[in-house]
C-alpha cells in the first residue's frame, strides 16, 4: 500500500549523514556546512553534484593521506588527477603544492565541469587545468607528461587497462597513487 509521509526537507535530512571530514591536514565539508574551518586545517568545500567523490569514501581518505606522506618536497611539481570526479584530489594537491602544475581529467563531462566549479570555489581554479579525457589520451595529459605525481582513484579494471599508458606518463622517481580497489584485487592491479 501507499503511506502518506509528513512533509520533510529530505535534502537536509540526507546532509546530516555527511558531516565534515577531518582527513590529515584537511577539513572537507559540503556547501551546506556553516561552521568555520577549524584552526590549523585547510578547508575544502566539495559539492559532488553528479560527479563521484564527496570525500566520504575510504579510497579518497587513503589517497589524501598518501599524497601528504609521499608528495615530493621539491618545487614546481607536475601532477595529474586521472579520473578526477569532483576534483577533490586535484584540489588537495593544489593546496599542498600551490606552485605545482596540476591537471585534472575525467571521461565524464559532468565531472570535469564539477571539478572546475569546485576548484574555483576553493580558490585553486587558476592552479588546475581541466579537460575531458579517456584515461591518458587527451592532449592536455600527453603534452604535460611526465608527471612527478599521478593520482588515480578509480576502479581496478580501468587501472589495469590504463597501466601501459600510465608508465610513460610517470617521471623517473615519480609516485603514482592508485586507489579504488579491494585487497583481493591489488595483485592484478600491481
Amino acid at each position: 500500500g501507499i503511506t502518506l509521509l509528513p512533509s520533510r526537507d529530505w535534502l537536509a535530512e540526507n546532509r546530516k549523514s555527511f558531516p565534515p571530514l577531518d582527513i590529515g591536514r584537511f577539513w572537507i565539508y559540503g556547501a551546506y556546512v556553516t561552521d568555520p574551518v577549524p584552526e590549523g586545517k585547510i578547508g575544502l568545500k566539495i559539492d559532488a553534484g553528479q560527479a563521484f567523490g564527496s570525500g566520504t569514501h575510504a579510497t579518497t581518505y587513503g589517497c589524501i593521506m598518501m599524497l601528504e606522506k609521499y608528495c615530493p618536497e621539491r618545487a614546481r611539481l607536475k601532477m595529474a588527477d586521472i579520473g578526477c570526479g569532483s576534483g577533490i584530489l586535484a584540489m588537495a594537491a593544489a593546496k599542498i603544492k600551490p606552485d605545482a602544475d596540476i591537471i585534472a581529467v575525467d571521461n565524464d563531462p559532468l565531472a570535469v565541469e564539477t571539478t572546475r566549479e569546485n576548484a574555483a570555489d576553493n580558490g585553486v581554479g587558476s592552479i588546475i587545468r581541466f579537460d575531458l579525457s579517456d584515461g591518458y589520451n587527451a592532449d592536455l595529459v600527453q603534452n604535460n607528461a611526465p608527471y612527478d605525481v599521478i593520482l588515480a582513484n578509480i576502479l581496478p579494471s580501468p587501472l589495469i587497462e590504463m597501466a601501459p599508458d600510465a608508465i610513460p606518463c610517470l617521471a623517473e622517481g615519480g609516485i603514482i597513487i592508485l586507489s579504488g580497489l579491494l585487497d583481493d584485487q591489488q595483485d592484478k592491479v600491481i
